[in-house]
């Protein structure tokens, strides 16, 4: 039964394209995550400088976790998504510019982190604007499902596409995702009608 309550979800497609957003977004943002750790100890060879390291990827979600939340109520939450998509992609290619550099590490990766801080809200909430009934606790299962499991995918993929690719490789291949990612988003965003683009810009800045 549950697996035909699985199939029958995935079978809208705002849903697929969301679930399909999530799986690239989660999975390469881990394996950013995880290249940097090991990439940040290469170059450094100091535990502290990793440990440093994982605190401009924790310290976003402590300070920004709830106010991101409040903000993300108010606005559109798939342009949030879908523009947070790119400036991840923007900052992930910016790596390149100098990638030897740990104080630049850490800099885009708080960023990074702190665009995150917006997405992941956006991503959650809309959920029930999309599944309704007694199929969303279904929805909201594959979503913690594919949560879980991106740790663990991106955590493996990690280490070939460093071997493989090399940093710089690595890099754009994480780009590229996070550009895919925002492309499903942009199979919704389109959709929309102006109204509703000017209502989100009403809800913005006008108060």
């Amino acid at each position: 039964m549950e697996n035909i309550r699985v199939l029958e979800i995935l079978r809208d497609k705002n849903f697929r394209n969301l679930w399909t957003s999530q799986l690239l977004s989660q999975t390469f943002l881990n394996v950013l995550i995880f290249s940097q750790l090991l990439h940040v100890y290469d170059l450094t060879k100091s535990n502290i400088a990793v440990s440093i390291l994982v605190l401009t990827i924790g310290v976003p979600n402590l300070i920004l976790g709830a106010l991101a939340g409040v903000f993300v109520d108010r606005w559109d939450k798939k342009i949030v998504m879908f523009f947070s998509q790119f400036i991840r992609v923007f900052a992930v290619l910016l790596f390149i510019v100098s990638p030897g550099s740990v104080l630049w590490i850490y800099a885009l990766m708080l960023v990074i982190s702190g665009v995150t801080q917006f997405w992941a809200p956006a991503e959650v909430s809309t959920i029930p604007t999309i599944i309704k009934g007694n199929l969303l606790l279904t929805a909201n299962s594959v979503f913690t499902l594919t949560f879980f499991s991106t740790v663990i995918l991106g955590n493996i993929l990690a280490g070939p596409f460093l071997a493989l690719l090399g940093t710089h490789g690595t890099y754009l291949v994480v780009a590229l995702a996070f550009l895919a990612a925002s492309g499903f988003e942009y199979c919704r965003l389109v959709k929309r009608n102006s109204w509703s683009n000017t209502k989100w810009f009403v809800q913005t800045y006008g108060g």
